[in-house]
């Protein structure tokens, strides 16, 4: 058996406040290997991440030498990802075995959690730009995988690959169910737009794939005429646009209903009350409420339930390039006291 040193990085992507003033429970468990005996070795840690207003922090607890790790934690939604190594300048690098698991702490310790590493899957593929104009300055890439799994949103814990100058990549990727993303954000005034991720042509764009099971080009588009919904939200009282607004949009169709899904956006609105976002063709539901009601897509995805009966529909049709939709603002009560 290989003897390394590993890191079992914890991406906490459940909106959890501030830990100092919540009750924590103690999450224990141990890395194997993928033959299944123990991880063993020097040095390990744990490093411990959770999203905070769509962003990701992250800090770490120490490991023993057999692999068996202990934390404290609040009640959530958590991601464990083992699989990097800590260098002698305290960098993180991958190592050649990856592996994650879901762990919801509730009112209870949590114990014999297992992290079971696979040997990183080398998956190849191409950015192409359609309808591309001329001069038109192509936007600097990075492609990653990230887990989807229920109630989980994209953590930022997966190494990520640079998209070579004649458009191709190759990514390493976890075994188990991942979804692709980019790393590139336009600006308003951008060219360029994310469009679907295409496996053999096939849109996997919020299908989550195991690459170690499922075989085939990936091709990530990009486009100049993205596809996505455009509105204006209204205060009820008034009917004047809303100066502090954000829009919750999520599927139709609720197995799409995840924080890891691009189908799945919080969009802050203007000062006019306007707001555009990208999204793929499909039905969609949309609800406007006051700005920073929600610390994330995390959030708001748990919530959704209460607030599903209250929003307006909306499909994005390819032919149409998008939707325009009209909000009015929906403020408090209408959530539960942990969401106000």
């Amino acid at each position: 058996m290989r003897v390394f040193c590993i890191a079992a990085v914890i991406a906490v992507l459940c909106g959890v406040t501030s830990a100092a003033d919540q009750q924590t429970f103690k999450v224990s468990g141990r890395v194997l290997t993928s033959t299944g005996a123990p991880l063993r070795g020097k040095n390990l840690f744990i490093q411990i991440g959770h999203d905070e207003s769509n962003g990701f922090s992250s800090g770490t607890y120490p490991m023993e030498e057999d692999g068996t790790f202990q934390c404290d934690l609040p009640a959530g939604r958590y991601l464990l990802v083992a699989g990097s190594l800590r260098g002698p300048d305290f960098n993180m690098a991958p190592l050649e075995d990856r592996g994650f698991a879901a762990v919801t702490v509730a009112r209870a310790d949590v114990a014999s959690v297992v992290i079971r590493t696979h040997p990183l899957l080398r998956v190849r593929g191409r950015v192409r730009f359609e309808g591309e104009i001329a001069n038109a300055i192509r936007p600097g890439i990075n492609v990653f995988s990230s887990p989807a799994l229920d109630g989980l949103g994209i953590g930022g814990t997966e190494p990520s690959s640079p998209v070579a100058p004649d458009g191709s990549f190759e990514l390493l990727v976890a075994a188990g169910p991942v979804v692709i993303r980019n790393g590139y954000s336009p600006r308003a005034d951008s060219m360029w737009w994310p469009g679907p991720v295409l496996l053999d042509g096939q849109d996997i764009t919020d299908v989550p794939t195991d690459f170690s099971t499922t075989h085939g080009e990936l091709e990530l588009v990009f486009t100049q005429r993205p596809l996505g919904v455009f509105g204006i939200v209204t205060e009820e009282s008034t009917q004047l646009p809303a100066e502090s607004a954000s829009v919750v949009v999520f599927s139709a169709e609720p197995t799409q209903r995840q924080p890891w899904a691009n189908a799945s956006k919080l969009i802050d609105a203007d000062d006019d009350g306007r707001f555009w976002g990208t999204l793929s063709p499909g039905r969609y539901l949309a609800v406007a409420f006051p700005a920073a009601t929600f610390s994330g897509v995390a959030e708001a995805m748990r919530a959704v339930a209460t607030f599903e009966r209250l929003a307006t529909p909306f499909t994005i049709d390819p032919e149409r390039r998008g939707a325009r939709v009209h909000l009015t603002l929906l403020r408090p009560p209408i959530l539960p006291r942990q969401h106000r």
